[in-house]
Order: structure tokens, then C-alpha cells, then sequence
């Protein structure tokens, strides 16, 4: 294997562990180091998962936008004016679920002029996938999404907190 595609798969590794601090085990480690051994650049890995700073301002901008509807859950919202990639989304959503007292997070946006995208994560305590199924979306228990045609921002914002409300009122969540 040439360095070039050890390094990706190296940041492969660490994305999905959030830098080696979740979902490890003795076998990642190992994994990492012998990748490692086919050359694999930690530098340039840590450069591959680096934020653009206007990509992190618009982040910022769409989390200075939130709501708590209930304790533990984090609702962002971009605004319907603008177009935010899908990857933007789920960036805000995982920086709102590493937040202390967060157990729930979702980040909605336009993502085109006719499409709008929930992207949704959990922290293990609930299962975010089943709420993102009821929205007509899937995944997985902790990193799930739901995409909606001709909408707004606003429309599935209400969608969603409707849902929310029928789900913690069934015991569902």
C-alpha cells in the first residue's frame, strides 16, 4: 500500500473515532500502526480534517441559531436563505452533540434550492435513526438524516419539534 492512501485511510480511522476517543479498541490501535508502517502521515491527516474558516463561520453562525426544545436536545437551524452543503450540516450536528448535557443533536438546512437536510447524532442514550425514520429518513442509532422536497427551513423545523413532542410524551425517547 502507497503512504498516500494509508494516510487516508489513517483519517478514516480517526474521523470515525473522533480522534481515537470513541469506539476503539485494541484493534484500531493496532490498525493505526500499521498503517503507520506503510507510511501513513499524522500531519497530513490532522490537515485533511481541517475546517475551512468560512465553512466554520457559516458552523458557527447555524449553532448561534439553536434551540433547546427539550434538556439534552439541540436543534440548529441555518438560514432558509442560504445553501449549506449536507457535510456542514453534520459538522454542526457533531460539534452540538460533544457539547456537556447534550444527548441529542440536529442541524437542518437548505442544501439546495429545493431540498432541505436534518442531520441528526446521539450520544448512545437515544436512538436517532428511529426519529429520522418517522421523518421519512434512516441511518444509524447515532448518526442519522432525513432530506425534504419543496419545503423551508421553518416547515421541518416544526415537523420535527412535533414529532420531538409526540415521541417524549409516548415515552419514546
Amino acid at each position: 500500500m502507497d503512504s498516500r492512501t494509508a494516510t487516508f485511510l489513517l483519517t478514516g480511522i480517526s474521523l470515525d473515532t473522533h480522534n481515537f476517543k470513541e469506539h476503539t479498541t485494541d484493534v484500531t490501535f493496532e490498525a493505526a500502526a500499521a498503517l503507520q508502517t506503510y507510511g501513513a502521515s499524522n500531519a497530513k491527516s490532522v490537515d485533511f480534517l481541517k475546517d475551512d474558516f468560512e465553512d466554520y463561520r457559516l458552523q458557527i453562525s447555524i449553532l448561534n441559531h439553536s434551540e433547546t426544545p427539550y434538556y439534552g436536545t439541540v436543534v440548529s437551524v441555518s438560514s432558509d436563505d442560504d445553501i449549506v452543503s449536507s457535510v456542514t450540516l453534520s459538522k454542526v450536528a457533531n460539534r452540538a452533540i460533544c457539547l456537556r448535557g447534550v444527548s441529542l443533536s440536529f442541524a437542518i438546512g437548505r442544501t439546495s434550492p429545493h431540498e432541505i437536510k436534518i442531520s441528526a447524532r446521539s450520544d448512545g442514550t437515544v436512538n436517532c435513526q428511529s426519529i429520522m425514520e418517522k421523518m421519512g429518513g434512516g441511518g444509524h442509532a447515532n448518526i442519522a438524516g432525513a432530506q425534504f422536497t419543496d419545503s423551508t427551513n421553518e416547515v421541518v423545523l416544526i415537523q420535527l419539534k412535533t414529532l420531538l413532542d409526540e415521541m417524549y410524551r409516548e415515552g419514546d425517547i
